[in-house]
């Protein structure tokens, strides 16, 4: 079975990817304003935004057997999405979580992306993994640390927040992942 027919694996999680219905369960998470603090800068997420983040990512699913899930609590609660992402126009990966916040404080976001990470390494053969966070984001920050992940730059990206990125190599993860 190759990696872009699999999908990640965690204990309390679910991963499996987007279908067409599940557009307004990701547009209201995303809009939700704890979400979109820090994701999306605060700004509320439009439906055509929300369907093209899902386009790109059934777009790298189908080119490179990456993208985006859909993160599910079994049985079939929508919990969030999780996944990989291209950084600008790198060869880099970075993981991408975004857990509905009546998940929040039991670990799931880090169970979420060391799965993620742990499906990049194993299933795509990465050799690191980055991880971006804005700045003020405590939380995020201390998942992508829990996982494994040291400093690696600082700057802005885009028109948003500065961005603290992270990274991970092969090698590192599956020393502090043992």
């Amino acid at each position: 079975m190759t990696a872009a027919a699999t999908a990640p694996r965690a204990a309390r999680l679910r991963f499996r990817r987007p279908t067409d219905a599940d557009l307004e369960p990701v547009l209201a998470h995303w809009n939700d304003p704890d979400v979109r603090r820090y994701l999306w800068d605060d700004a509320p997420v439009a439906r055509e935004t929300a369907r093209a983040v899902l386009a790109a990512s059934a777009a790298d699913f189908a080119r490179a057997g990456f993208g985006l899930w859909i993160v599910e609590v079994p049985p079939a609660t929508f919990g969030g999405v999780c996944g990989l992402r291209p950084v600008g126009d790198t060869a880099d990966l970075e993981v991408l979580y975004s857990l509905a916040p009546a998940l929040w404080g039991r670990g799931l976001a880090t169970e979420a992306a060391r799965a993620v990470v742990a499906w990049a390494f194993a299933g795509l053969g990465l050799a690191r993994v980055l991880g971006g966070v804005d700045a003020p984001n405590v939380a995020s920050r201390r998942v992508l640390e829990k996982i494994g992940m040291t400093p690696l730059e600082d700057g802005p990206v885009g028109e948003g927040s500065p961005v603290s990125y992270f990274a991970v190599t092969r090698d590192r993860f599956a020393v502090t992942s043992a």
